[in-house]
C-alpha cells in the first residue's frame, strides 16, 4: 500500500489528486484545486504545462555509458538551428540503430522550468518521483485505454490545445498550441479546434505516414457538437476516454476535470524530465529502501529459525551460571582445604574453563560482527561454517541493476563494509566476480573469516 499524489500545474492553475495504491490499483482519496497542503506524504508526480516542448531526432555513435550518451545528445541539440535555451533537461527514446549509429527521439525543456519555477510550490518537490508534461500524461491515458491501437489524443482546456499521437508506450507525434486570446466563446473555440485538429490530422497521415485508429477527445475538445464536426472533417472514429479500470472510486466527471493529474501518475520514467542527479538520488533511495526491507525480512527469518535453539542455549546457560557459582565457591576453598584431592580440583577447573569458552565462542557473536555486510549485500545464498576456533561466512551475490552507476555504487558499498571488517581483524576474500556490462548484472562470491577468542 502506498500514498501517491498527481498534480497538473500551469501558470494560473494547480489541480491535484490524492490516491492510494493497493493491489495494482489506484483508489481516489480526494482532489484539490489551488496550492496543496504543506505536508504531503508518499510519492508525488507533476505534469507542468510547457507549450514550447523541443522535439528532435538525433543520431549519435553507439555508447553504453548513460552519462556519455546524454552529453552527446545535448551537444547535438545545441547545434540545431532555433534551439537557444541552455541548459536543457532531456528525455529520449531509441528508435533505430544502423552500423553502431543509434537514432533517438529527444524531448527537451529549459532547466529553469524545473529548477527556478515560481509556479511549482517547493514543498511538493520534496518527494517528487516524476516531473513530466501533460502531453505525456495524455499518452499514458491513451495507452491505459487502448494499449494496442494508434491513438490521436486531442485535449483542450482554457490555456492550451494538446495533440499527442501514440501507439502502446511509444509516442509518435506531439503538437502543442496555446489558446489565442481572441477565443471568447464556444463557437470561436470550435472553429479554432476544428481547423487545427484537421490540419494536424492531415499532416500526421500524409507527411508522417501515421494512420490513427481513432481520435480520443478530452477536456474542452470532448464537447458533443464539436466531436461530431471533427468526425465529419477527419473521417475518423471518435471516442471519449472512460475511467480506466486501474482507477477506483473515480466518477466520469472527476476523471475529465482532473484528467492530466490522473495521467501524470501513470507516466513512466522514460518521460521524466528531472535533472540526472535527482534521478540518481531517487534510484539510490529506492534501492536502499528495498535493501532494508529485504534484510529485515531475512533477519526475521533467521531469528525465527534459531529462536528455539537460542531459548535452549539460554536455559543451559542459566544452569551453567548456577553451577559456575558453585564451582567458584568450591575452588575458593582450595587454600582452606589442604585435603582437596588433585583429580577433583582439575575437574572443577576444566569445567569453569568450558563454561567460559561456551560464552565467548557463540556463533551469534560472529553474525553480530558482520551484520552490516549482510544488510547491504542482499546475497542470494549464505553459508556459515566453523573450522576450529574460526567461523567462515560465504555470500553468493547475483543482482541485476538499472544502470552502471547503480552497479558501481553497490560494489563500492560492499567493499566499504569489507574494509571495515578487515580493520577489526576479520579477513575477507573475493573468490569470484563477474560483471556483464551489457545486461547490467553482477555476480560475486565472498568469503569472510573471523577468529573467535
Amino acid at each position: 500500500m502506498g500514498k501517491i499524489a498527481g498534480f497538473s500545474i500551469s501558470e494560473n492553475r494547480i489541480k491535484g489528486v490524492f490516491l492510494e495504491r493497493r493491489r495494482g490499483k489506484y483508489f481516489l482519496k480526494r482532489t484539490v484545486e489551488g496550492i496543496p497542503p504543506t505536508e504531503i506524504s508518499g510519492e508525488i508526480y507533476i505534469s507542468y504545462l510547457y507549450i514550447d516542448l523541443i522535439v528532435e531526432t538525433v543520431e549519435i555513435p553507439l555508447t553504453k555509458d548513460k552519462n556519455t550518451r546524454e552529453i552527446l545528445l545535448k551537444r547535438q541539440l545545441s547545434e540545431r538551428e532555433g534551439i537557444t535555451a541552455s541548459p536543457l533537461l532531456i528525455t529520449y527514446k531509441e528508435i533505430g540503430i544502423v552500423e553502431n549509429r543509434v537514432t533517438y527521439k529527444i524531448y527537451a525543456i529549459p532547466s529553469e522550468i524545473y529548477e527556478k519555477n515560481p509556479n511549482i510550490p517547493s514543498h511538493i518537490k520534496k518527494n517528487l518521483s516524476i516531473f513530466t508534461l501533460p502531453q505525456f500524461a495524455l499518452a499514458a491515458i491513451s495507452y491505459q485505454l487502448f494499449p494496442d491501437k494508434t491513438v490521436f489524443h486531442i485535449y483542450a482546456d482554457e490555456y492550451s490545445l494538446l495533440m499527442v499521437v501514440s501507439k502502446g508506450e511509444n509516442i509518435l507525434y506531439i503538437r502543442s498550441l496555446p489558446l489565442p486570446s481572441f477565443i471568447e466563446n464556444q463557437e470561436v473555440l470550435k472553429d479554432f479546434l476544428k481547423e487545427n485538429v484537421g490540419m494536424t490530422c492531415a499532416f500526421v497521415i500524409q507527411r508522417q505516414g501515421i494512420k490513427p485508429d481513432l481520435l480520443l477527445l478530452s477536456g474542452k475538445a470532448a464537447e458533443e457538437d464539436l466531436a461530431q464536426e471533427l468526425k465529419e472533417s477527419t473521417h475518423s472514429a471518435i471516442a471519449v476516454p472512460l475511467v480506466p479500470d486501474i482507477f477506483e472510486g473515480v466518477s466520469a466527471t472527476t476523471f475529465h476535470l482532473f484528467l492530466t493529474s490522473f495521467g501524470s501518475v501513470l507516466v513512466k520514467e522514460d518521460y521524466d524530465f528531472s535533472p540526472s542527479q535527482e534521478k540518481e538520488k531517487r534510484k539510490i533511495n529506492r534501492f536502499l529502501k528495498k535493501g532494508i526491507i529485504f534484510v529485515t525480512l531475512l533477519l526475521i527469518t533467521v531469528l525465527i529459525a534459531v529462536v528455539y535453539r537460542v531459548y535452549t542455549i539460554k536455559e543451559k546457560m542459566k544452569e551453567m551460571e548456577e553451577l559456575y557459582s558453585v564451582v567458584i565457591s568450591r575452588t575458593e576453598k582450595v587454600v582452606e582445604d589442604p585435603f582437596l584431592e588433585e583429580p577433583l580440583f582439575s575437574y572443577y577447573l576444566n569445567y569453569v574453563n568450558l563454561l567460559s569458552e561456551i560464552r565467548t565462542k557463540n556463533p551469534l557473536n560472529f553474525l553480530t560482527e558482520v551484520k552490516d555486510l549482510l544488510k547491504h549485500s542482499q546475497a542470494k545464498r549464505y553459508a556459515l561454517l566453523r573450522k576450529g576456533n574460526n567461523f567462515n561466512l560465504i555470500l553468493q551475490i547475483e543482482k541485476r541493476f538499472s544502470g552502471l552507476t547503480e552497479m558501481a555504487l553497490f560494489r563500492e558499498r560492499i567493499y566499504v563494509e569489507l574494509k571495515k571488517l578487515s580493520k577489526r581483524g576479520i579477513a575477507y576474500k573475493i573468490d569470484r566476480e563477474i560483471k556483464n556490462l551489457e545486461e547490467n548484472t553482477l555476480k560475486m562470491e565472498i568469503s569472510v573469516e573471523g577468529n573467535l577468542p
